[in-house]
């Protein structure tokens, strides 16, 4: 859990119970202006009963599959998941898959790796990234990675639907497959650039015990023709459009 701004401004010795005055100040003149703001209470939504990071559905008649990952998890229940709705797929007869990663947070960015191992492609393209050890820099070059497929692979469509909450790994997952021309991405632009600075180390200050994270790791996407550029939709819709609109693409097809 994270410090709330209440507690931030308590250790400044605010009185948090009573309206917190700001003082802005005018850019034409120089002027200052003072508001006053009631805190609001940190509220966290419940998440639904036994709600699981992912499910999936499978609809012989339309011949699509959707899967819908909540959080990027890499665990041995991802992989037993993917390898079902895959062996679904496979049985029904289906011709296009949507992946939805709307509102995820991301997570373990290995989860792409693992969906791409049934995509039949032999290899993809990875991007670079530079690392900080204390006063070393270690440089990870990009190049063809090779794609452990597993026995049965999907040959039909793919589509990936993105919001601009679909953050970090979600991003990077999209960005994966996009960049490696393996889908159609629709929806909003996600939350942060594929060519940027993550992976975090967390520590406090010892006299005022202020508590930091500052990133240690530079990813640079896949295409780096497109480094300076977020991972643009190939169909930008509203994220609440965004499954209606894939599954109108793939019955015009």
């Amino acid at each position: 859990s994270r410090i709330n701004r209440c507690d931030y401004l308590a250790f400044l010795g605010i009185d948090i119970g009573q309206e917190v005055e700001i003082f802005l100040e005018r850019q034409d003149d120089g002027s200052t202006v003072k508001k006053a703001f009631m805190l609001q209470k940190n509220e966290t939504a419940a998440p639904a009963v036994n709600e699981t990071f992912y499910d999936y559905s499978v609809d012989k008649d339309s011949g699509v599959g959707i899967f819908t990952l909540r959080q990027c998890i890499f665990d041995k229940t991802y992989k037993t998941a993917l390898k079902d709705f895959f062996t679904s797929v496979r049985d029904g007869g289906v011709h296009s898959v949507i992946v939805d990663l709307r509102g995820n947070p991301g997570g373990n960015s290995l989860g792409a790796n693992e969906f791409l191992r049934y995509l039949p492609v032999e290899s993809y393209q990875v991007g670079r990234s530079t690392v900080r050890f204390g006063p070393v820099i270690w440089e990870n070059q990009p190049g063809r990675q090779k794609n452990q497929q597993a026995e049965h692979v999907f040959s039909g469509d793919v589509y990936v639907l993105t919001s601009t909450d679909s953050f970090s790994a979600a991003m990077d997952f999209a960005t994966l497959l996009s960049d490696n021309g393996l889908c159609t991405v629709v929806g909003e632009i996600p939350g942060n650039m594929p060519s940027s600075y993550g992976d975090v180390l967390h520590f406090q200050t010892p006299n005022a015990l202020l508590a930091f994270t500052v990133s240690y790791k530079y990813f640079m996407r896949p295409d780096e023709s497109k480094s300076n550029l977020p991972l643009l939709p190939d169909v930008q819709i509203s994220a609440n459009d965004a499954l209606e609109e894939a599954l109108r693409l793939i019955h015009n097809d």
